[in-house]
């Protein structure tokens, strides 16, 4: 039995094993940035990603609505299981009810989940306003990109970038960038090529790189901010926030100060920015 609902801030799934009319299992799946129609498109995405993995298959698989390409996918999960598997959407009777019962749970459970994700948003705007106040920037860092440079073997040189939304990360606009032409370890140069190369892929509309951020965070000190800056410059990127972390005393500078914006060990804005710049790090490798 498989109830899918896709709202405009959350899709979910609820699956309801069932054999001999008892409930075996009941598993809610919540989908992450899906960008669905409707709830027939969100059911054909979950039973492709669901059963590509799935070491058994039933010969059944009723579902609240069937999806236009019912056909298709009937064709692919038979040729899994070597054997016919069809779609239902019963209208009446015990599976009928079943089928109810696994609505209901969905709904309960999207309820819920809805009402952390607000809450989750809320603290984490939170953070955002008090990053904005320390760092002095004229809007919040909904979006926020880090920076950083690894060395591999001394000399293969990888830059990654991971993308914070509202806060939390947002893992499919993670990218890593292999350096090109620059001989030996040079931090400097290698962080202007990541970000002239990522601000170049903006300007040009390139897919995956067309959201601008509204705050760049790049590991390191002075020297790595101004590469980085003076390539956003170059690029007529001058409203792009940007700051630098430099690990040893977890200091922060910003454009225009020579000393660091003084931020406490335990301050909920500090704890963002070491966050994004540990997640960049481990990215990278």
């Amino acid at each position: 039995m498989l109830a899918v609902d896709a709202g405009a801030e959350l899709a979910a799934a609820q699956l309801l094993k069932v054999r001999g009319g008892k409930v075996l299992g009941n598993e809610y799946h919540g989908f992450e940035q899906l960008e669905l129609a409707d709830a027939g498109e969100a059911i054909s995405a979950f039973i492709r990603d669901y059963y590509a993995e799935a070491s058994l298959l039933p010969r059944e698989i009723l579902v609240s609505l069937l999806p236009e390409d019912t056909e298709a996918l009937e064709e692919w999960l038979s040729s899994l299981r070597q054997g016919p598997v069809s779609l239902r959407a019963p209208q009446r009777g015990e599976k009928r009810l079943l089928l109810d019962m696994a609505r209901a749970n969905l709904a309960s459970h999207m309820e819920a989940d809805l009402r952390e994700q607000r809450e989750s948003r809320e603290q984490g705007k939170a953070v955002l306003e008090q990053l904005a106040g320390a760092l002095g920037l004229d809007r919040l860092p909904f979006r926020m990109e880090c920076y950083d440079i690894s060395h591999f073997q001394g000399s293969q040189t990888v830059a990654s970038m991971v993308v914070f939304e509202h806060g939390r990360p947002a893992r499919g606009d993670y990218r890593r960038f292999k350096i090109r032409d620059i001989v030996g370890p040079d931090d400097f140069a290698s962080m202007a090529q990541v970000i002239r190369r990522r601000f170049e892929a903006a300007r040009e509309g390139r897919e995956g790189f067309n959201q601008v951020p509204s705050l760049v965070v790049v590991d390191g000190g002075k020297g790595q901010l101004s590469a980085a800056l003076s390539q956003l410059a170059e690029l007529g990127f001058d409203d792009v926030s940007i700051v630098s972390l430099a690990k040893r005393e977890e200091e922060v500078f910003v454009p225009g100060k020579s000393q660091p914006v003084v931020l406490e060990r335990d301050d909920p804005a500090l704890k963002l920015l070491q966050q994004i710049r540990d997640e960049a790090h481990r990215f990278a490798i």
